[in-house]
């Protein structure tokens, strides 16, 4: 990198104001996360610097952290020797008819 690239006092305190921005823009949401967590609260920040123009350095910052974590899941035991209510492939619909009145499963009359 040619000389003039430096990372120095006001590209360090372009950092820093980045940082703070950052965490005046994110403060609700980091909090409200903060709060609504057992475990704790990771904030991370990421710099970048690059060349710019003859002898600036671009500076970038990124904030990063979770505002909510996610637990799901589905449970259901399934048993390969029982056969299902509808497993014949040519059964289209199943009707029962009880006091007058017919009620239709899966498909419907034709």
């Amino acid at each position: 990198m040619p000389e003039g690239y430096k990372i120095g006092i006001k590209t360090r305190a372009k950092v820093v104001e980045q940082i703070t921005g950052l965490l005046e823009t994110y403060s609700n949401k980091i909090e409200a996360a903060y709060c609504l967590s057992d475990e704790p609260l990771a904030v991370g920040f990421k710099t970048k610097f690059n060349a710019a123009g003859r002898s600036g350095v671009k500076v970038v910052t990124q904030i990063t952290f979770i505002e909510s974590k996610i637990t799901d899941g589905l449970s259901e035991v399934v048993d390969e020797q029982q056969m299902g209510l509808f497993d014949d492939k040519d059964v289209e619909s199943v009707s029962v008819a009880h006091g007058g009145k017919t009620v239709y499963l899966k498909g419907g009359p034709k």
